[in-house]
């Protein structure tokens, strides 16, 4: 008789999310709740250092300070805009259920309040979505990408793309052309956050996460750092050349990339360049 209740249950679950309505649901996602495993790698990087935008941090001790001044904020906006209360409860009503289909997961006591209460009190956040667990290296086989001194050393010379574009990597004519980077104590959460909103949300892409885990793996030490940065791809404010070089190599910790897309046929094309005899030699008479 379970097994029966069961079957039923599991087949009564299956036609409603092949519904539409559940199907433009999940397309609505786009804030995530980033679970303690995930935290626990980071955890500064993940949560909100002054205040609260949503429901996930709202009513945190360390952040009640801004509280007074986010009731402020809303009063100078109606000032400003010289509309009454009642017009923003209007507008709000008709984004609520966009506003908390943008939630994954959501609390059902955020889904039974009433909309003037969580819009006001509450608000929208910015996304703060899932890194998945695991790590793949960099290599194929015996496609091992170097060090940016040891492609330095083999010939590789290093420019500045035209665009500061994550995208706009390319290696030609042994060039490796790289946008460039301002690096500061903001950098870390930035691109932690960049990276597990790709790993997460369906139709992303993985720009960010290629760029960092490439950057990552041609950072080795400062010596790398300091041949970015005199070619202008680097621009350091965090402090030293050392701190910079432990940044990229932790950014990648517990991450996974797809090894498709433009930066997958630099890395290849990379490799093959290394490999040339000619190209070896010059490494081998750099080490003498």
């Amino acid at each position: 008789m379970e097994e029966i209740k069961r079957v039923d249950q599991i087949n009564g679950e299956l036609i409603k999310s092949n519904s539409p309505s559940i199907e433009e649901q999940w397309k609505r996602h786009s804030i995530y709740k980033v679970p303690s495993r995930v935290t626990e790698l980071n955890k500064k990087a993940f949560r909100p250092h002054a205040v609260s935008f949503g429901p996930y941090h709202y009513g945190e001790e360390s952040l009640k300070g801004m509280e007074e001044h986010k009731h402020r904020a809303l009063l100078h906006f109606l000032k400003r805009c010289k509309k009454p209360i009642e017009f923003l409860f209007q507008r709000m009503e008709q984004v609520v259920e966009e506003l908390r289909d943008s939630y994954k997961p959501l609390d059902p006591i955020w889904t039974q309040d009433t909309p003037r209460k969580s819009l006001i009190q509450h608000g929208p956040t910015h996304p703060t979505p899932i890194p998945k667990a695991q790590f793949l290296p960099l290599e194929h086989g015996d496609d091992i990408i170097r060090s940016a001194r040891e492609l330095h050393e083999v010939g590789v010379r290093f420019k500045k793309s035209k665009t500061q574009s994550l995208r706009d990597v390319s290696f030609d004519c042994g060039v490796l052309r790289l946008p460039t980077i301002i690096v500061d104590d903001t950098t870390e959460y930035m691109l932690l956050n960049l990276i597990a909103f790709e790993c997460l949300h369906v139709g992303a892409g993985n720009e960010v996460t290629s760029y960092v885990f490439f950057m990552s793996t041609i950072i080795d030490n400062i010596m790398d750092v300091a041949l970015l940065n005199r070619r202008g791809i680097l621009i350091n404010v965090l402090g030293s050349d050392k701190d910079v070089a432990k940044l990229f190599n932790s950014l990648c910790k517990d991450i996974t990339v797809d090894h498709q897309g433009v930066l997958d046929e630099v890395k290849m094309s990379l490799s093959n360049y290394c490999k040339k005899p000619w190209n070896k030699c010059k490494s081998h008479s750099n080490l003498l």
